[in-house]
């Protein structure tokens, strides 16, 4: 660092401790200046370091500086007179000297009160410290434990999710089927009871655990919202496909069951043209599927209303979205079955 820009920076600290001696406290305790044995002329000492030996010591350690410059009467190391100008030019203000100063000392053991006097710490007895210590403990087992809870509860969902999954679109459209068959009082619910049976008798190897934790995060007053549940594993369709799918539905020349039937082109089934699946075997899953949904939305026979709406039409591919989660892949597979592709 050069000798200027030291001289600069406690020129600009000197001007706001008036005290010479408790500013030559400071530097001492810093720079470590006073040694045992040392009776050599430094700026910690004494002997150079007073009012009357300010000169002296800038003219042993700073010769440049008195060409031209002026010593401040505020400030030990201060040369420039616009500093100089500046700390008298402040307004005074009561200035209280700590009856010690430590800077090495750490802040929270000089803690001041508002009378200026040094607050003492009470050590905490051993029964206040194990105290403390069951409380944090305590405190982190709650948040491991809330934390744990809410984790099992969607991992119970993904469980049961990835489960159903595994059985394809006819086991998504399936077991909406079968909770409805289950539901005696046509209120969208299930009991316990029910619920689990509706996963036992489809033989679907789950834990009774797994199916508790899903049902206490959907029950309410000991019932299960279903509805909810399928719409928790379906997930939300985003923008990109609900548009394919609705282009799609805006393509039938007739919104009938029938006619959209008629209208689905299994020949260009993605699975179809990559030979994974016969033509045949896709247009049976689509119309049995198909069928399945449209009774369960519908809550009857499909030949007694055999009209399909919209909102029906964007519940079956919602089942399809969960099967097909990449937004190219779902857009390409509805573009493909509807013929969509070729009229660009």
């Amino acid at each position: 660092m050069e000798d200027l820009e030291l001289l600069e920076f406690f020129s600009n600290y000197s001007a706001s401790i008036p005290d010479d001696k408790y500013f030559e406290q400071i530097i001492v305790n810093v720079f470590r200046l006073l040694q045992d044995g040392n009776k050599s002329h430094h700026a910690g000492n004494k002997q150079v370091f007073e009012p009357d030996h300010k000169r002296s010591y800038l003219q042993d350690h700073h010769r440049y500086v008195l060409q031209g410059g002026s010593v401040s009467a505020n400030a030990p190391f201060g040369t420039f007179t616009q500093q100089e100008q500046l700390a008298q030019s402040r307004p005074s203000v009561g200035y209280n000297q700590p009856a010690s100063f430590n800077i090495f000392k750490p802040l929270e053991d000089n803690k001041i009160n508002q009378n200026g006097s040094q607050i003492q710490q009470i050590p905490l007895s051993q029964s206040q410290i194990s105290q403390q210590s069951q409380q944090q403990q305590q405190q982190q087992q709650e948040r491991e434990q809330s934390v744990k809870s809410v984790k099992q509860k969607m991992d119970g969902v993904q469980i049961l999710r990835n489960k159903i999954s595994q059985r394809g679109l006819r086991g998504l459209i399936n077991i909406q089927y079968r909770f409805q068959l289950y539901d005696k009082s046509h209120l969208n619910a299930l009991s316990y009871q029910e619920w689990k049976n509706c996963f036992k008798q489809w033989r679907l190897e789950v834990s009774d655990q797994i199916l508790d934790e899903v049902f206490q995060q959907f029950q309410t007053n000991g019932m299960m919202n279903y509805d909810g549940f399928i719409k928790q594993i379906q997930g939300t369709m985003n923008l990109r496909k609900f548009n394919a799918v609705q282009q799609a539905y805006e393509s039938l020349p007739k919104t009938t069951i029938d006619i959209v039937k008629q209208q689905f082109n299994a020949k260009d089934h993605p699975d179809v043209r990559t030979n994974r699946k016969r033509e045949d075997d896709v247009l049976c899953e689509f119309i049995d599927t198909f069928e399945q949904h449209h009774i369960v939305f519908t809550g009857g026979d499909y030949v007694k209303n055999p009209n399909v709406t919209f909102e029906e039409f964007i519940g079956y591919y919602n089942n399809i979205n969960v099967l097909i989660e990449d937004d190219i892949q779902f857009e390409q597979y509805v573009q493909s079955v509807w013929n969509l592709r070729r009229r660009f």
